[in-house]
């Protein structure tokens, strides 16, 4: 998921009244201010103390310098995780097929997005598709996914297929 903090001006790219930024501040992560600046493109986001807090706490999170001013955020909110591997066949002399069962484990950032949660579903049906379509939300706490990958042993161990 990625935000941008300080006078965000409203573009193609980044647009402050899109679902996440209104998301972040129903949890109380952000605050937005009133627009200015010609047509009122420009919106001050400032990050909340409890904001600072739940982004501290959280591995992997990515903050620059952007060349208008404003911080740019990219945090992680979910990863998969292994629950089982449950068949695995050799097709060949350095190729087989796995079967791996896996789920998401959402970070606190991930439980908000969560589009079963109670945040999620206190937006309209418009606003939800675009929270999972553009801003990761997800139904992280669904049942778990089985997949099959092909795999390959290369020099550096087995890898998965990209052909």
């Amino acid at each position: 998921m990625h935000f941008h903090a300080g006078m965000v001006i409203a573009s193609v790219d980044e647009k402050p009244h899109d679902p996440h930024y209104r998301l972040l501040e129903k949890a109380g992560l952000i605050k937005l201010g009133k627009d200015t600046g010609r047509w009122g493109r420009t919106t001050p986001v400032a990050i909340t103390a409890k904001g600072q807090e739940l982004l501290k706490q959280i591995q992997g999170v990515s903050q620059s310098k952007e060349k208008d001013g404003t911080a740019a955020y990219v945090v992680p909110i979910a990863e998969r995780k292994l629950v089982a591997i449950s068949k695995i066949n050799k097709i060949g002399t350095g190729r087989a097929t796995v079967e791996i069962t896996w789920k998401w484990g959402p970070n606190q950032l991930g439980e908000l997005f969560d589009a079963s949660g109670p945040m999620v579903k206190s937006f309209n049906t418009w606003d939800r598709a675009t929270l999972i379509q553009k801003y990761g939300a997800k139904f992280y706490h669904a049942e778990p996914t089985t997949v099959t990958l092909a795999m390959v042993r290369s020099g550096k161990g087995w890898q998965i297929a990209t052909d």
